[in-house]
C-alpha cells in the first residue's frame, strides 16, 4: 500500500534543487545487463487472481497490497477489485463510477491506509472501508489532482499537473478540515516535464517523500520547505538523450522524442539498505512495448548494474517471457510484485493449467540488498 514505513536514509549527500551540480549521478549502460540474481533473491509467493464476471480485470493500471489484500485498478476501470492476497480469490469491489449518491465520475487514482480505500476523482476524494461501504467524501479545494499518497499522520499528499490553477505540483491536504496546508514546486518554465498521469510517489522517508516526474530521470526528495534531488539515472540508449538535456527542452519537443525515440518513461520504486540501491523504472523503446528493469547501485563505488525485467530469459524464473513491474514497483517490506499474464508465462510444468490469456498471475519477489 502506498502507507510506507519509516526507513532511515544515511549514506547519499543531496544538493539544493537550484544548485547546477549534482553529485549522486549514476550512468547506466543498458547494452551490459547483469544475471536477474543480482536484483531478485526469491520468489516468495505466486498469485493468481480470480476472473469473474465482476472481476474482469483487462489492463492493470495500479497495484496495492497489504498482509491479507490485493487491490487492482485497470484501465477504465469503475471500481477497485479487492482480491485475497494468498488465495487470488475475488472478494468485493469498491467504490462506483456515476452520478448518482457516493458515486464518482472520474476513478484517477487510488491508496489503501488504516482499512479504508482513497478514490481520487475530478476535484474530490471519496473514503470507503476495504468491505466498498462509504465512508465521507474529501474536497479538494477545487484544485484537479491526478496522483494521492497517505501520509503516516492521516494527511495526503496529492500530485497536480499544469491544468492546475495554483500551478504548484504537490500539495498537502488535511482530510480533517478539508484544507491545503503546503504547496510545494512550482512548475517550470518547461512544464511538460512535470506529473501527469503516472505515480510520482515512490518511497516515504519520514517526514519526506522520494518523488519522480514523467520522463525525468531525476528522483527528488520532497518535505514541507524543501524540493531537491535525491539521485539521477542517466539511462543511455542510442537514440536517447542525456538526464541533463532533458531539463531544458520545450513540452513541444518533449513530445516529439516520446513519439519517435527512445527515453525513460518513470519510475516505479526503489530501496536503500546500508550502501546499496535498487530502483525499478521503466522504459520505452521506438520498436518495442514498454520494459520494466532494475538498477542496482553501489554507493560506495558509484557502480550501477543493470537488468532487463521484460523480453528477457532468466535461468532463474524460466516461466516468464514477459513480466511488469512498473505500475507494482513499490517496495515493501524487501519485496516487488510483477504482474504477467497467462499468455506471457512460459508453459511449464508449473503453469501448465492457465488457459485463459487474460488471466493474471502475481509474482512477489524478494529483493537482493547483498
Amino acid at each position: 500500500m502506498k502507507k510506507l514505513p519509516l526507513i532511515i536514509f544515511t549514506a547519499l549527500l543531496f544538493s539544493a534543487c537550484n544548485n547546477s551540480t549534482q553529485d549522486n549521478i549514476y550512468d547506466v549502460d543498458t547494452s551490459v545487463q547483469a544475471p536477474i540474481e543480482e536484483f531478485i533473491k526469491r520468489e516468495i509467493a505466486c498469485v493468481e487472481l480470480e476472473t469473474t464476471a465482476e472481476s474482469m480485470i483487462g489492463s492493470i493500471q495500479s497495484i496495492e497490497y497489504d498482509k491479507d489484500n490485493i487491490y487492482i485498478k485497470s484501465y477504465n476501470a469503475e471500481s477497485i477489485l479487492r482480491f485475497d492476497r494468498h488465495t487470488g480469490k475475488f472478494i468485493n469491489s469498491i467504490g462506483r463510477k456515476g452520478r448518482g449518491p457516493n458515486e464518482y465520475t472520474h476513478f484517477l487514482d487510488f491508496t489503501i491506509g488504516d482499512g479504508k480505500a482513497y478514490v481520487l476523482s475530478s476535484k474530490k476524494i471519496y473514503v470507503y472501508d476495504i468491505d466498498g461501504k462509504f465512508q465521507q467524501t474529501i474536497d479538494t479545494a477545487n484544485e484537479r489532482f491526478y496522483n494521492l499518497t497517505l501520509c503516516d499522520d492521516g494527511k495526503i499528499w496529492l500530485a497536480s499537473n499544469t491544468r492546475n490553477k495554483s500551478l504548484y505540483e504537490y500539495h498537502l491536504l488535511n482530510p480533517k478540515t478539508g484544507e491545503i496546508e503546503v504547496k510545494m514546486c512550482e512548475f517550470p518554465e518547461y512544464a511538460g516535464l512535470s506529473v501527469s498521469g503516472t505515480t510520482p510517489f515512490i518511497h516515504k522517508e519520514g517526514k519526506d517523500y522520494l518523488v519522480a516526474r514523467l520522463w525525468d530521470q531525476t528522483i527528488y526528495r520532497l518535505s514541507d520547505d524543501s524540493y531537491e534531488p535525491y539521485l539521477t539515472i542517466d539511462f543511455h540508449r542510442p537514440n536517447s538523450i542525456t538526464a541533463e538535456q532533458r531539463k531544458s527542452l520545450s513540452p513541444a519537443i518533449v513530445n516529439e522524442l516520446m513519439e519517435k525515440d527512445d527515453y525513460f518513461y518513470y519510475y516505479a520504486g526503489i530501496k536503500q539498505n546500508n550502501h546499496k540501491i535498487i530502483v525499478i523504472a521503466d522504459i520505452k523503446y521506438r520498436h518495442e512495448n514498454k520494459c520494466s528493469c532494475m538498477v542496482k547501485i553501489d554507493n560506495k563505488s558509484g557502480k550501477a548494474k543493470y537488468t532487463q525485467l521484460t523480453f528477457t530469459k532468466s535461468e532463474k524464473l524460466p516461466y516468464l517471457k514477459n513480466c511488469w513491474f512498473g505500475y507494482a514497483g513499490r517496495v515493501i517490506d524487501n519485496m516487488v510484485v510483477g504482474f504477467a499474464y497467462a499468455h506471457h508465462i512460459n508453459q511449464t510444468e508449473r503453469f501448465k493449467h492457465l488457459k485463459d490469456d487474460d488471466n493474471p498471475v502475481l509474482f512477489f519477489y524478494e529483493l537482493n540488498m547483498e
